[in-house]
Formats: C-alpha cells, sequence, structure tokens
C-alpha cells in the first residue's frame, strides 16, 4: 500500500510517499513543490497542479491523506492554503486516489502520541519510524511523512 501525504500551502507544498509493506513503512519519495512569491497566484497554483501531477504520475498512489486547514489570524493565509488544497483535491480526485483529511491535532497525535507536539517532536518521530539515518530537514516535508504515516495508521490494511 502507498500513501501519499500532502502538506498543502501556496509558496511551499510538501509531500511524501510512504510504502507500508509486511508491517512497516518505508519513505520511497519526499519533497517540496515551491512557488515564486512574485508570481500570480493563477500562476502559482497552475505550478503546484503540474508539478504533484509528475509526482502522480511516477508513482503508483494507493490513498491519499490531506491536511485540513486550521484556524488562522492570518485570514489572507488560510484562503492561500485552502486554493492549494483545493487544487491538491482536485488533481487527486482526477487520478481516483482516495483521500483522507486530518486536523493538525490529529497528525500529531497519531504520529508523536500528544495533539500539541511541536515540529521537532513530529520530526524525530517520523525520523524514527520510518528508519532515517537522519530527520527531514524541511518541516513542511516531515509533516506530509507525518500526515502519510497518520493515513496509514488510521487505515485498515
Amino acid at each position: 500500500m502507498r500513501v501519499l501525504g500532502i502538506d498543502p500551502g501556496t509558496e511551499r507544498l510538501g509531500f511524501a510517499i510512504v510504502e507500508k509493506f509486511s508491517g512497516s513503512e518505508t519513505l520511497l519519495e519526499a519533497g517540496l513543490i515551491s512557488t515564486k512569491i512574485k508570481d500570480a497566484n493563477g500562476k502559482r497554483l497552475l505550478y503546484i497542479q503540474e508539478e504533484l501531477g509528475k509526482v502522480l504520475e511516477r508513482n503508483e498512489i494507493d490513498l491519499a491523506g490531506v491536511e485540513k486547514i486550521f484556524f488562522s489570524k492570518n485570514v489572507s493565509t488560510a484562503i492561500r492554503v485552502a486554493e492549494a488544497r483545493g487544487v491538491v483535491l482536485a488533481l487527486l480526485a482526477k487520478h481516483n486516489i482516495p483521500i483522507r483529511e486530518y486536523a493538525p491535532t490529529e497528525i500529531k497525535s497519531a504520529t508523536v502520541g500528544y495533539g500539541n507536539a511541536t515540529k521537532d517532536q513530529v520530526s524525530k518521530m517520523v525520523q524514527t519510524i520510518l528508519r532515517l539515518a537522519s530527520p527531514l530537514t524541511l518541516d513542511d516535508v516531515a509533516d506530509a511523512a507525518a500526515i502519510a504515516l497518520t493515513t496509514i495508521s488510521r487505515e485498515k490494511f
């Protein structure tokens, strides 16, 4: 079973593909899709769609987990994240990939065991679970891996 985790954002979108096989999880691919701040929003969203589409084309994905939008004091940031999520959800639907959505506290709780865990705690637990030599250095990528792991832990395989 291959699961794609996505930490959505317009400026930076983290993704991670984790495979569950014979009782253990393995990180197959992880990365960051970054857009240029100076570009028009529509162009940034199109770039996310194209780059994530390439990830989907080169990988067989059985299921995807996407982080829900959390409450934000900055409404314009929340709107941009919502727009990126819309692109992601539509692209996953186009590829007939089932989607699961999780709040940040659900992801932290499933990964670390504590809903108010820090980014560092999440990153270290992802490193431990996936048996990585070093932590994933970018928060968005570590979060995407945590989302994939959350999706795996919530599913009955």
